[in-house]
């Protein structure tokens, strides 16, 4: 799947987008582009007007606005019949959270939208990229929302066998089982507790993170592992994010943690994060192999300190974009 990219709406490019179209059916859910764009020229103080392309073709549209409620909004989004079915409705939807998440228009946390009650295929892309029903009515369309900054409540993510949440206190025993373990936490880069009280401190020091969550086992409803969702270590970059994970070793080989890491990398590029970073040691063949079948590209190889372990380990670095996510 090839990359989009929200282009403006100018004199350069506007004869094509009003040849923009959309199925019979569709045209009872959407506004044509013509009465969008009036829309747009009316309200261009607090609005903008997007071409979607794809390889410098143009594969649909979107008007998006901030209101008198500090809100932002999508008015009408429409991928041309000619590019449906080829998942460019949920790339652009993740490139326009992307570009919603910089404010250009203003200062909010959420963004919103109206969708035909009997509009069953574009509910259920809103609501896997995590709109949910406000239970407000505009005549027969559903207002719907999505909070900006939910990639912090991954802890609402389930996969088929693993939830995620945050840590507790009573998950002491299963952490200092993993924990404990010789070479578990070296090949993350830090140091295996010795005893239950340096498990105990650093389960305290993820309790009070909000980036850490704790990997539970539906089937044994055990703690098995943990995932951090970091910030970007190179620029501090608002939309990238970085990967940690450890797992058990008694869970591995299960393909548990493939399931995990897929889930979260791919809840946060559909939720306008730009690009989710996952590094491994160059000897961690197995991580690098999870990895690379979670649909991480290699992008570069690198070198990392270890400063608990006082060494210096060759990486290679992976990177995954919502041009990699799996189209279902």
């Amino acid at each position: 799947m090839n990359k989009v990219a929200l282009v403006p709406v100018t004199s350069d490019n506007i004869d094509e987008i009003l040849k923009i179209s959309v199925s019979e059916k569709q045209k009872n859910y959407v506004a044509p582009v013509e009465k969008s764009l009036a829309y747009a020229y009316a309200n261009r103080d607090i609005s903008q007007a997007f071409g979607i392309y794809s390889q410098q073709q143009l594969v649909g549209y979107v008007l998006l606005y901030f209101d008198e409620k500090n809100l932002h909004g999508m008015w009408h989004f429409m991928i041309d019949q000619k590019h449906q079915g080829k998942g460019y409705g949920k790339l652009a939807l993740a490139e326009i959270l992307a570009y919603v998440k910089t404010k250009p228009l203003g200062d909010s946390a959420q963004v919103a939208l109206a969708v035909e009650a009997d509009n069953k295929a574009a509910l259920q892309l809103y609501q896997t990229l995590g709109f949910y029903d406000t239970g407000r009515r505009d005549d027969t369309e559903i207002v719907m929302m999505l909070d900006l900054e939910n990639e912090k409540n991954i802890v609402s993510l389930q996969t088929e066998r693993i939830l995620l949440r945050n840590f507790q206190e009573k998950d002491l025993v299963d952490f200092f089982a993993y924990s404990q373990i010789d070479g578990l936490g070296e090949d993350a880069g830090w140091l295996h507790h010795q005893n239950i009280t340096e498990a105990q401190a650093r389960l305290t020091s993820l309790i009070k993170a909000n980036n850490v969550y704790a990997l539970v086992d539906l089937t044994s409803e055990k703690v098995i592992g943990h995932l951090s969702v970091l910030p970007d270590s190179e620029d501090n970059h608002p939309l990238i994010k970085e990967l940690g994970f450890v797992l058990h070793p008694d869970f591995q080989k299960q393909g548990l943690m493939t399931e995990v890491v897929t889930a979260v990398s791919d809840f946060l590029l559909q939720r306008g994060i730009i690009k989710v970073y996952a590094y491994c040691f160059q000897e961690n063949v197995a991580s690098r192999n999870l990895i690379e079948k979670c649909g991480f590209i290699l992008e570069q190889e690198g070198t990392f300190f270890a400063e608990p372990l006082n060494k210096n380990f060759k990486t290679f670095e992976y990177v995954k974009t919502p041009s990699e996510i799996m189209v279902n």
